[in-house]
């Protein structure tokens, strides 16, 4: 994958990619824990089978530096000439496969290179496990450090050099792929590492299936008493300018990534699909959520919008001016669920992807 997000200056994947009809440019144009809430059964393992030992850091390093080595053939093949968006399925799955394709898209449009180049990745904490998984899916890892190098975006800034990248890592029949990115995670608020992932109880894979409703209504509609630190979140809409700042206001509406559109974050099974994988981790499970958000853009006061013509060519739009217009984001949470109370956002991260069947 090419590491971006909202905030990278990307040709057309900006925040702010909506100009106003009125003629303003705009700068680099670019629930509640409901009872509804509902697991799945999964896949679970014989009562008599060995529990899976818990993800060792030099088994996480070796995923990441054989991925690296991967991936820089796939930019080189994706993002060059001849522009093979087949090249990221050697590398990437899900939410990342995603903006891979929509990366590749673009730059093949705009005739852009990317000189591939090794990076590093500094790990603070693993979790997860190479051989089994706590929710009745395949095996996964996920990683939380400091990416560095490669095609990542710029050095961050003093006030931001605490912060983390975690990346999820999924096993399939093809090897390892990494399925999300989330960015300026808080090392701190980590939980303890080291806990084999044992099966969830009832409780807990109620717990984590009551997460979903809580964090779709903290996104959608902008309600933070639904989370504990809906910091990242909150910065999330000002981003996408859900929080209706400035000239114009988006409006999500998320449902699990990998649901059909129009699904209901309140009563879709989560809990063993890829929308949530979880493991425990002391004495919380630790979650990535995954969503595919359809984002409303309107003007405040009525008129047409339109997509900047670059982020139209990728995204399928026709370019004229209308009175909404609608994109598609992917957004990824790692949470912090304790068995009962608010769950606690540790990090979230977004990434405009091609609308389905553009």
């Amino acid at each position: 994958m090419r590491f971006r997000g909202l905030t990278n200056k990307t040709p057309g994947v900006a925040a702010a990619a909506i100009c106003a009809a009125a003629g303003l440019t705009v700068s680099g144009c670019s629930g509640s824990t409901a009872s509804g809430a509902t697991t799945s059964t999964g896949t679970p393992r014989s009562a008599t089978s060995a529990a899976p030992a818990a993800v060792s850091m030099a088994e996480a390093k070796a995923i990441v530096a054989s991925y690296d080595r991967d991936n820089q053939r796939a930019i080189a093949r994706a993002l060059n000439p001849p522009y093979d968006e087949k090249a990221w399925q050697q590398v990437d799955s899900e939410q990342v496969l995603a903006t891979d394709l929509y990366d590749t898209k673009d730059a093949r449009l705009t005739k852009r290179s990317e000189k591939p180049s090794a990076s590093t990745f500094g790990l603070d904490a693993v979790y997860g496990s190479t051989t089994g998984s706590a929710d009745g899916q395949s095996s996964w890892v996920l990683t939380v450090g400091r990416w560095s190098g490669g095609l990542s975006s710029a050095s961050p800034s003093a006030g931001e050099s605490a912060k983390r990248t975690a990346m999820s890592w999924v096993r399939t029949p093809a090897g390892w792929r990494h399925a999300v990115t989330i960015t300026g995670v808080d090392a701190a608020k980590l939980p303890p590492q080291g806990t084999p992932p044992t099966r969830l109880t009832a409780a807990q894979r109620q717990a984590a299936a009551n997460v979903v409703p809580a964090v779709v209504r903290a996104v959608d509609v902008g309600d933070a008493g639904t989370v504990q630190n809906p910091g990242p979140i909150t910065e999330l809409r000002k981003l996408i300018k859900a929080d209706g700042a400035g000239d114009y206001i988006a409006s999500p509406t998320c449902r699990p990534w990998g649901s059909p559109i129009g699904t209901s974050a309140d009563t879709a099974i989560t809990v063993g699909t890829p929308a949530l994988r979880v493991v425990r981790a002391g004495t919380v499970t630790l979650g990535v959520l995954a969503l595919d958000c359809s984002i409303d853009v309107e003007r405040v006061d009525g008129g047409l919008v339109g997509l900047q013509s670059d982020a139209a060519a990728v995204e399928g739009d026709d370019g004229k001016l209308k009175s909404v217009v609608t994109r598609r984001l992917a957004l990824a949470v790692l949470l912090s669920i304790p068995d009962s109370g608010k769950s606690s956002v540790l990090g979230a991260d977004a990434n405009w992807v091609i609308p389905a069947g553009k």
